[in-house]
């Protein structure tokens, strides 16, 4: 009994999945994983990490985006500005901040 071949289909699934990986530890550098993995909690992970991949975003996006509650999104979101990790804009949406000199290699 030989080892089946992936269909092409599980095969592109892979290829994909890969270069998304990739891609992102291009786009996201170690610098935003390694705050996350400082946080606290688990809701302030979750929003943080959810932030960072779908910015910007509103309240109600992250809320609905995570299906947390509202009580648990204000916390995470208040702790992350407290601690300079996010911002919101004029516009009321989040996005994660950059210090400056970060992403130099």
């Amino acid at each position: 009994m030989g080892i089946k071949p992936p269909s092409d289909e599980q095969a592109i699934a892979e290829i994909a999945e890969t270069l998304a990986m990739e891609l992102k530890k291009l786009l996201y550098p170690r610098e935003y994983f390694e705050k996350m993995r400082q946080l606290k909690t688990l809701a302030e992970k979750l929003v943080y990490l959810y932030i960072l991949l779908t910015q910007p975003q509103t309240f109600s996006g992250v809320k609905q985006g995570l299906g947390v509650c509202k009580a648990s999104a204000a916390k995470a979101l208040q702790k992350l500005e407290k601690e300079g990790l996010i911002a919101q804009d004029s516009y009321l949406l989040y996005w994660t901040t950059v210090e400056k000199g970060e992403h130099s290699e």
